[in-house]
């Protein structure tokens, strides 16, 4: 079975991340989750394509559970970024690529996209997130893929970019760039239900 692992985080609930999965797609979970006991919308800290979700989800609740607020809830109390790199190593053995790159075939028959690598298919996750109106800055992508040189976070933004799922923007009297999810990068992550 394949799913979604997510890292919710909340600008009410400061230094908390919910970690679970979802058969579902992110946004319907985010909106089961958006209750008139939670004072502000949950947003999507990082999202993996993952198999055997399940499983996954329960690796990553035992091997934080110095951090969890209670063993009735999916919460943690430690950034979100921490939570990503002491669970990097295990994620990375559920990351589904074959589903992903079966997926990104039946798109290529249509519009010859070509396969993109899980690395990719993170970052089109990345943007496509609350903010994606206004973009990620160059330096905000390579903090949320820290494990990645940024050369090859660089590299992967230019071959999305190359293929049209993403739009960069030179910011003036500014070393970094902005980077957006296109409505090509959209779209396609909408047919593969990578959302």
């Amino acid at each position: 079975m394949i799913g979604k692992l997510y890292f919710l985080i909340n600008e009410a609930m400061p230094g908390l991340v919910k970690i679970g999965y979802t058969n579902a797609s992110i946004d319907e979970r985010r909106s089961q989750l958006n209750s008139t006991g939670v004072p502000l919308p949950f947003e999507i800290g990082a999202c993996f394509l993952v198999n055997n979700p399940k499983q996954c989800e329960s690796e990553i609740h035992i091997l934080l559970s110095e951090y969890r607020i209670s063993d009735s809830r999916e919460f943690f109390k430690l950034p979100l970024l921490e939570a990503l790199k002491l669970t990097f190593d295990l994620i990375e053995k559920y990351i589904c690529v074959s589903q992903a790159n079966s997926n990104l075939r039946k798109v290529d028959k249509r519009s010859n996209h070509g396969d993109l690598s899980s690395l990719e298919n993170s970052i089109l996750l990345f943007l496509a997130g609350k903010d994606r109106k206004f973009g990620k800055l160059t330096w905000q992508i390579h903090s949320s893929f820290y494990e990645m040189s940024e050369l090859e976070i660089e590299y992967n933004l230019a071959c999305l970019k190359d293929r049209g799922f993403v739009d960069e923007q030179k910011i003036r009297d500014h070393h970094d760039k902005n980077w957006k999810i296109s409505s090509k990068g959209i779209r396609y992550a909408v047919e593969n239900e990578l959302l």
